[in-house]
C-alpha cells in the first residue's frame, strides 16, 4: 500500500494506491481512494499545510488498513515535502505545539520509517486538489 499527500496554497490531500503482484510476477497498481480539505483561510506558510497533508494520509491510511481484511505487506507513505519528513524524524518536544501535535498524531498511525521522499513533480496526490484550486462554473 502507497499512501501519498500533497498540499498548495487552496487545498491539501491524500491518496491511496494498492500494488499487487500475482504469482507470475505481474504487477498491478490501483487507486484505492483520495480525500482532499480546502485551506484553511487564514494564511499559513506550506510547511504547515503539507503537515496537515501529511496527517490527512496518515489518517487515511490507518482507516484503509482498518477496514481491509487482507493486511498488505508493506505500507509507504510518501510526501514531497522535505521539511514534513525532518519533522517527522525530530524530537518532538523541540516543535511549536501545532507540529509537534500532528506529528505525534502521524507517528501514532503510521511508522516514522515508512515515510518516503517523492520529487514534487512525481507525486500523485498532486492529482487530488487539482480540482479543488479549479473555480466551478
Amino acid at each position: 500500500m502507497h499512501v501519498f499527500s500533497d498540499a498548495s496554497q487552496a487545498a491539501y490531500g491524500a491518496c491511496v494506491y494498492m500494488k499487487s503482484v500475482t504469482q507470475n510476477h505481474h504487477v498491478t497498481v490501483r487507486l484505492l481512494c483520495a480525500k482532499s480539505k480546502v485551506s484553511p483561510l487564514k494564511p499559513t506558510t506550506m510547511p504547515r499545510l503539507e503537515l496537515c497533508a501529511a496527517l490527512l494520509a496518515a489518517r487515511l491510511g490507518r482507516a484503509v488498513l482498518d477496514s481491509l481484511r487482507y493486511k498488505p505487506d508493506r505500507v509507504v507513505h510518501w510526501s514531497d515535502s522535505t521539511i514534513v519528513l525532518a519533522w517527522l524524524k525530530n524530537n518532538t518536544a523541540q516543535l511549536k505545539s501545532f507540529v509537534a501535535n500532528r506529528v505525534n498524531e502521524i507517528i501514532e498511525n503510521t511508522k516514522p520509517s515508512s515515510w518516503r521522499y517523492v520529487p514534487t513533480a512525481e507525486n500523485p496526490a498532486d492529482l487530488v486538489f487539482a480540482r479543488a484550486s479549479t473555480p466551478v462554473a
